[in-house]
């Protein structure tokens, strides 16, 4: 991970980036960058219609264009793609990508995405859908550090959040003290307080921030716990 872009141990907040074209994508990202912190974050969300069942706006290209819209903050994208292998490079070599996020569901490969984010300079995120058992990830506690659990179906905004992401929470972080741990999906300020306390480093909101009427005051919200 460059290394302008670190954590501290406290609760970080990342404003998911949900978008179906270019142009809201942009907008969001400039949005978010009015209450995210200097070297603060924003994720992306990329859904495929394959993994997921609908389409987000997802493009590296588009993303070159956006450079001067994401300098000086961290940019973490999620593929929810069903051959996550086949477009992280694309998305890596941007140079402007930090984090990448790949479902344990989608891979056929780990090692040429652990590979592939190495050489970028860029940290892999291994993440799990809510079917999943989480006892699937001890399988790479010893070569990913960074894990997600969605705590809702890859794709959609707005859904609710589902609570067995708490006992998977506190169980990585019982058996990979060490590992970062992010949560995607259904937070709010309840939701994100019960995945804090659970052990979560990461949490990842859309709809809770961009559909208040004061994005400023939920991020701030989510951003005390």
């Amino acid at each position: 991970m460059r290394s302008s872009f670190y954590f501290q141990k406290v609760m970080h907040i990342f404003p998911a980036i949900n978008a179906t074209s270019f142009e809201e994508a942009k907008e969001l990202i400039e949005k978010a960058k009015t209450f995210v912190p200097e070297k603060g974050w924003v994720h992306i969300d990329v859904a495929d219609g394959v993994f997921t069942d609908n389409e987000l706006w997802g493009s590296p290209e588009d993303l070159l264009r956006m450079r001067d819209t994401v300098k000086n903050i961290g940019v973490e994208v999620h593929l929810m793609v069903a051959e996550p292998e086949a477009v992280v490079e694309d998305w890596a070599a941007t140079g402007l990508v930090h984090r990448i996020v790949v479902h344990i569901e989608g891979l056929t490969d780990p090692g040429a995405v652990l590979e592939i984010c190495q050489r970028y300079g860029v940290e892999a995120v291994l993440a799990l859908t809510p079917p999943s058992k989480v006892e699937r990830l001890t399988a790479f506690f010893g070569r990913f550090k960074h894990f997600q659990v969605l705590a809702v179906t890859p794709g959609l905004p707005g859904q609710r959040f589902n609570p067995e992401v708490i006992n998977k929470v506190k169980f990585l972080r019982s058996q990979a003290p060490n590992a970062t741990i992010e949560v995607d999906g259904g937070i709010n300020p309840e939701t994100g307080k019960q995945c804090k306390d659970a052990g979560a480093d990461i949490l990842v909101s859309a709809s809770y921030i961009f559909e208040s009427p004061d994005a400023i005051g939920a991020y701030e919200n989510l951003a005390k716990l």
